[in-house]
């Protein structure tokens, strides 16, 4: 994607689950609060609240996506939720989209 900044919206990419725990689903809006590069994990560097645990992640370019409403819509084979096509996951039932 690119040009990734500070105070930037955008939506998580993929589901996260971080000890047994969703902390983002697929779709979530996000705000960028600052760029902060793991030692550990260079490419995880944005900064992001999870508004569901109410605790920060810092999240790669590929685990965001551009805001914005999507040029058109995939519906899931399993519940017909209309899903970003850019999504690769359901963000209703997590069933994987074609």
């Amino acid at each position: 994607m690119g040009n990734i900044e500070v105070g930037g919206e955008y939506r998580v990419a993929r589901p996260f689950v971080v000890l047994g725990e969703l902390v983002f689903k697929a779709g979530d809006r996000v705000t960028v609060e600052k760029i902060d590069p793991n030692p550990e994990r260079p490419a995880n560097r944005y900064v992001v609240l999870s508004e569901r645990v109410n605790k920060r992640f810092q999240l790669s370019e590929q685990d965001l996506l551009p805001c914005g409403p999507p040029a058109r819509t995939v519906a899931c084979p399993i519940c017909a939720e209309p899903n970003d096509p850019l999504v690769r996951h359901c963000v209703k039932c997590g069933a994987l989209l074609p």
